[in-house]
């Protein structure tokens, strides 16, 4: 991943900042939620600058300085159809208009000076979409959950009438933690790596390794 560009390095510095307080608030939690940065959602749809994957899966929108807000209402609705709790974060310089884009539900965190603060805590959101989480999940996910439901000769049936079926086979409980478990799957290595090779802060480098997805055989 290149940084090429103001504005990525100044999201890039937002994002090292928001996994330090990330990491300084999860080291407070027994169980220790893994990152994930760039998740494609929402059947390919959307994108997440930041996952955090634990017992909630929490969503990140990051806007920086020169980002423009306009659209960020369409976006934060994909993310509340999918994620427990969501959050933009962005530079102190949209936090009077953004207000007004984004329902109350939604936390804000504000970087400022080379600082994160909470502006406003993210609330828990109980109706989320199942059809939204099913299309996030990998075609193999869906042809299992349908096999443990009993049926066969899954890999025939179109990928519409699969998510249809298995949003009326399937309650919303069941399909969150298939798609936690998913995102922990594919994210753990990488994750693991991260901490690893991370010293006492996140450097821009680190986003390197977090950006990618790694097998387990991959790291033999």
């Amino acid at each position: 991943m290149a940084f090429p560009h103001e504005t990525d390095e100044h999201e890039a510095k937002i994002k090292c900042l928001l996994l330090d307080m990330l990491l300084a608030e999860g080291s407070k939690l027994d169980n220790l939620p893994i990152a994930a940065l760039e998740v494609t959602f929402s059947g390919g749809r959307r994108r997440a600058d930041l996952v955090s994957i634990g017992n909630e899966l929490v969503g990140y929108e990051i806007k920086s300085k020169r980002d423009n807000i306009e659209g960020i209402s369409e976006q934060i609705s994909e993310y509340l159809n999918v994620f427990d709790k969501t959050y933009v974060v962005i530079d102190s310089s949209h936090l009077k208009n953004i207000r007004p884009k984004i329902p109350p539900t939604v936390g804000i965190l504000k970087y400022e000076n080379g600082i994160i603060t909470h502006v406003r805590k993210a609330a828990h959101k109980k109706r989320l979409s199942k059809k939204a989480i099913l299309t996030s999940l990998g075609r193999d996910t869906l042809n299992g959950m349908l096999k443990d439901y009993g049926k066969t000769n899954v890999a025939k049936i179109d990928y519409k009438a699969l998510i249809e079926i298995l949003s009326d086979t399937h309650t919303l409980s069941d399909i969150k933690k298939r798609y936690r478990i998913e995102l922990h799957d594919k994210y753990q290595n990488s994750y693991n790596e991260f901490c690893r090779e991370r010293s006492n802060v996140t450097l821009i480098d680190d986003l390197k390794i977090l950006s990618r997805i790694r097998t387990s055989s991959e790291l033999f």
